[in-house]
């Protein structure tokens, strides 16, 4: 709980003390008297933004610091732990300080917290409940939400939410492939159509420059023929009547080996000679080897020409040489992979459509199940305190709608399930005041009291559930006198028996049930307004009770102030 609340500097609070004690704690006052103030401190402490102006005029910074006690509540020492902020036996100490200049500061027993973790600890510390909350049952969302949080399917909610957003994100991705998928599938022909086109000739590395020089033999066979045979005349021993440089070159040396044996300085040369006439040898039998094989062959020149025409016609598609061809090859191929991954993945989405499809049908009625089934003490519950609060007539219903326009139709036809976000259906909330007339939607609700009191009894509910040790309730009596007044005070009053319940109110009533009652009082000194706090008890808190009644001037007002605070005893 919270035991202790101090205030510097905010707004029109220039140093403040608050010691809050267990059960229900009242703050009265007149309007703008600075209970406001106390909400916005405690707003501070517990993360909320820091509004413009919250500094006291005239100062640097405004500072707020509040005590609490979490002795017995293991889970909030355990996430003061995990957070590094550890705690003194239960108590923890938070202090916020916001500087004129906008830049704020915030600590954690000592230790510098940021706003996220204040934020954090807020949610787990304390929960507001404020006289303008009934605009938040605006919408059928909001209602969903709160009926969800009150009867403990917020689990179950968020899990459906999260396998809706994932099958909504499968099939956008889908509608996004079958919006290119016609494009594609024309490209993936084409590319294939270019595959085929250059994998059937077959093409190897170098293999038109080798063409080329078949083709060139080929086409010039008789020339090749006539060369080759005169070489062989003048190169090749008794086959013309001229001397062959075959004969020649063996006469030469037969006459420089006489020579060497006369001279054997003349060896060397004889030898390069004689290596000379070995390689004449080999050039001849190399040429009649030419020879023998040269020969006409008109069906292979034109099959090369063919071919060589054909590696001419793909390079003007795809590239210099049977190089670029090849290396055009391997391009359009990648690409071909790539697009017809894109089936692959088609056939993955479908797959994955489907399952989690059938997940989120599981769970969406699943939830429906247990919406219809939690509704039955829901609907029962508030009735009963909307009743209590002087509205005997008064029915409520929660109505289960179709799924928004954003559902997503699963399964087949003659058994498709509409899901949304929110699940397979919407709810609304449907609330009359009089007897005999049927319920409506909470828009069309005139009385701004009714809706008051309906929104009362689901904060009352809210309260109800085990969870945070601090509730707090501004003004939300407003609008209510009389019997509604007394059961409101006896809720809040047994609110307190388990929580700890920080109430702003202007009710008699309710001030008269507190166990500690705090006044607040504002002032004018040397120009400046200032804000005065005190707990009031004894005469001084049956006058405070008194004022509420009618502005305590009267005896009668304090003779029924004293009564009720004896009653409350």
């Amino acid at each position: 709980m919270l035991t202790l609340l101090r205030i510097r500097n905010l707004a029109v609070v220039e140093s403040l003390e608050l010691e809050f004690g267990p059960g229900l704690n009242a703050l009265t006052g007149e309007s703008g008297a600075g209970k406001s103030v106390v909400l916005e401190a405690l707003g501070l402490l517990l993360g909320e933004r820091a509004q413009p102006g919250a500094v006291r005029p005239g100062a640097e910074a405004a500072e707020v610091e509040g005590c609490f006690d979490f002795s017995g509540r293991r889970d909030l020492c355990d996430w003061l732990a995990e957070q590094g902020l550890t705690d003194d036996e239960g108590e923890v100490i938070v202090r916020r300080e916001v500087q004129a200049r906008g830049k704020s500061r915030s600590w954690i027993n000592g230790r510098l917290a940021t706003v996220g973790q204040l934020a954090a600890l807020g949610e787990r510390v304390a929960e507001v409940h404020g006289q303008h909350a009934s605009q938040a049952l605006a919408t059928p969302a909001s209602q969903r939400a709160l009926f969800d949080g009150l009867t403990g399917l917020v689990g179950e909610a968020v899990a459906v939410e999260s396998a809706w957003s994932r099958l909504a994100e499968l099939r956008a991705e889908c509608e996004t492939l079958e919006l290119a998928e016609r494009e594609a599938r024309q490209r993936l022909d084409f590319l294939r159509f270019q595959i085929a086109e250059i994998e059937e000739l077959a093409l190897e590395p170098g293999e038109d420059e080798s063409l080329r020089a078949e083709r060139d033999r080929l086409a010039h066979v008789d020339a090749l023929g006539t060369g080759v045979g005169r070489l062989r005349c003048l190169t090749e021993e008794g086959e013309s009547e001229s001397a062959a440089a075959a004969d020649l070159l063996g006469q030469a040396l037969h006459e420089l080996e006489g020579l060497a044996r006369l001279d054997a300085t003349l060896a060397p040369l004889a030898a390069q000679l004689e290596g000379v006439t070995a390689q004449l040898a080999d050039v001849i039998q190399t040429l009649s080897s030419y020879a023998d094989r040269l020969e006409a062959d008109p069906e292979r020149l034109h099959v090369v020409e063919g071919r060589l025409h054909s590696i001419r016609r793909l390079e003007r598609k795809y590239g210099c040489g049977v190089e670029g061809i090849l290396s055009s090859l391997a391009a359009l191929r990648e690409e071909e992979q790539a697009l017809a991954g894109r089936d692959q993945r088609r056939a993955e989405l479908d797959a994955e459509i489907g399952m989690h499809g059938v997940a989120l049908a599981a769970r969406a009625q699943g939830l429906s199940a247990a919406r219809r089934q939690a509704s039955k003490g829901f609907v029962r519950r508030v009735q009963e305190l909307v009743r209590g609060l002087a509205l005997p007539g008064a029915r409520f219903e929660v109505a289960f709608l179709p799924a928004g326009a954003n559902a997503i139709e699963i399964g087949p036809a003659e058994s498709r399930l509409r899901v949304g976000p929110e699940g397979a259906e919407r709810v609304e909330f449907r609330f009359s005041a009089n007897e005999g007339v049927a319920p409506t939607s909470l828009g069309a609700v005139a009385s701004g009291g009714e809706l008051s009191r309906l929104m009362l009894a689901l904060h009352v509910l809210s309260a109800e559930r085990e969870g945070v040790p601090v509730l707090v309730f501004d003004e939300i009596d407003t609008g209510l006198s009389g019997a509604a007044s007394q059961k409101l005070a006896a809720m809040l009053a047994e609110l307190g028996r388990h929580r700890q319940v920080l109430c702003v109110t202007h009710q008699p009533l309710v001030a008269s049930r507190a166990v500690r009652h705090f006044a607040l009082r504002k002032e004018s000194r040397r120009g400046r307004t200032m804000v005065r706090v005190a707990e009031v008890c004894g005469d001084t808190r049956r006058a405070e009770v008194a004022r509420l009644l009618d502005g305590g001037a009267s005896p009668k007002s304090l003779e029924l102030a004293g009564e009720m605070l004896l009653a409350s005893a």
